[in-house]
């Protein structure tokens, strides 16, 4: 079989479950790694080797969950255009075919592994031997989406042989859409990374106590409740690492006037384990929504793989199944 991963991100963002799975599957099956072209990330309508046994390729598509809104507004009114929708489809097949073309792949072995279901034009015209649907995040958490990217979730759905979901609450919406084949595959580490030794200090991490935050820094965090951590432990600094959102760098000015505050930007993912390991405590200080509701949260093993307690917000029921790794604060004093 030759393996088309059908991905929601670029292979160079935040290095997270797409692609731990990519990677472990191209030990099995050449992968191919289909992902939307996008402002933010290097595009490429040629393949691309990113690894062994691991091929990418760009494709366009409507950039509904674009960063700045005035795309995203830009985006739908396109969208919403039947005439647009099938002229991008056919751009993504015809670039599609003179890549399986090229790569000698027969398209009678295809399987695809579906996560952008927003790519479901092709597993239509591919006929496909089978088809996985890893459903990672409530899609329709981030922003509001047309109505015909619904029926597209919906055809993903039916369309799919098997379905995985990162959390029970996804296995409810799932099944709320009549899919009866959902098994719950959460997230993991890679554990040999996050737990090694400590090592030295990074040179950008400021003495003393740690409080620290690794992943998006996105409007679903609770920015009034760090500034009250920062305020409540002066003799700490808290720490925030990771790509910080256009619609949040106010709130991180404003941060970033407390004098035991420090964001440090984004970090490639193998440096992470190194700033982790010398935290004196994690926190998930996400905001109770839609999306962080269905959250089963990577960075809580990556914490707890590297031995860094974690304190969390009571984001989604579904953290009671991981009470053992970690304390669930229900206000902000009992977080503090």
């Amino acid at each position: 079989m030759e393996l088309l991963f059908l991905s929601d991100i670029s292979w160079n963002a935040l290095y997270q479950r797409p692609h731990h799975l990519a990677t472990r599957l191209a030990r099995r099956w050449p992968v191919l790694w289909i992902e939307p072209a996008t402002l933010h990330a290097r595009v490429s309508f040629d393949p691309v080797s990113i690894g062994e046994n691991l091929t990418s390729l760009s494709l366009p598509s409507f950039p509904h969950n674009a960063r700045l809104k005035p795309i995203r507004t830009l985006s739908r009114a396109m969208g919403m255009s039947a005439a647009a929708r099938r002229l991008v489809e056919r751009a993504q097949i015809r670039l599609l075919h003179r890549t399986l073309e090229n790569l000698k792949i027969d398209p009678d072995r295809l399987g695809i592994l579906v996560e952008n279901f927003q790519f479901i034009g092709l597993v239509r015209r591919l006929s496909p031997r089978v088809v996985l649907f890893d459903y990672i995040d409530d899609a329709f958490g981030f922003t509001h989406l047309p109505a015909y990217v619904h029926e597209e979730w919906r055809e993903t759905i039916h369309r799919a042989d098997c379905i995985t979901a990162t959390s029970p609450t996804l296995k409810r919406q799932l099944e709320a859409e009549g899919a009866t084949n959902v098994q719950v595959v959460s997230n993991g580490v890679d554990y040999e990374l996050f737990a090694g030794a400590a090592g030295s200090r990074p040179d950008d991490l400021p003495p003393g106590p740690i409080v620290g935050y690794i992943g998006s820094v996105y409007p679903w965090l609770d920015y009034e409740l760090i500034e009250q951590v920062a305020r409540a432990l002066p003799e700490a600094h808290v720490v925030m690492v990771g790509h910080a959102h256009p619609e949040v760098r106010g709130k991180l000015d404003a941060l970033s006037r407390l004098p035991n505050f420090r964001f440090l930007g984004s970090k490639p993912y193998r440096e992470v384990p190194g700033y982790l390991r010398h935290f004196s405590a994690a926190i998930i200080p996400f905001r109770k929504t839609p999306l962080t509701a269905a959250v089963n949260p990577v960075k809580l093993y990556e914490q707890s793989a590297a031995g860094v307690p974690t304190v969390a917000t009571d984001f989604s029921e579904d953290l009671e199944s991981l009470r053992g790794l970690l304390g669930i604060a229900r206000s902000h004093e009992e977080f503090i």
